[in-house]
């Protein structure tokens, strides 16, 4: 252990040591943004808006405890919706997507407790990953 500890200090003072030697212009400054971690601003401002989902509903399966949420098809001519993604909601407009739940269909299942209300919402989501909500859906066991 105190091997280890004596190493980690001399990194420290090596790595700290042309920092103070250099003065102030050695500060590094931040790095910009991943390409990766957001949509160029020109597909931003130039992607159609989704169309918000309709024809929420709901089905409650008591002995399996399942909700399956369904909603409208996308019409033929939405070229702008890539997927739906699913929120929970506080009952305000508060609302929690999940994450890694892409969906390319027109339902989805969760299992909830007999006696429970949850608030959800279904958004589209377009190409620049902008959302569209649909209307609230209360879904009471």
């Amino acid at each position: 252990m105190k091997r280890s500890m004596r190493w980690l200090g001399r990194a420290g003072v090596v790595s700290a040591g042309p920092a103070l030697a250099a003065g102030s212009a050695a500060v590094p400054t931040p790095a910009a943004p991943s390409a990766r971690s957001a949509p160029p601003a020109a597909a931003r401002a130039t992607a159609e808006p989704a169309p918000a989902p309709t024809g929420l509903s709901h089905t409650y399966d008591a002995d399996t405890q399942t909700v399956t949420v369904t909603w409208d098809p996308k019409s033929p001519t939405d070229t702008a919706t890539q997927y739906y993604a699913i929120a929970m909601c506080n009952g305000g407009e508060l609302c929690f997507v999940l994450a890694g739940v892409a969906i390319h269909g027109t339902s989805y299942q969760y299992r909830q407790a007999p006696g429970r209300t949850n608030v959800m919402r279904v958004y589209a989501v377009n190409s620049a990953f902008q959302r569209t909500g649909s209307a609230f859906l209360t879904v009471t066991t």
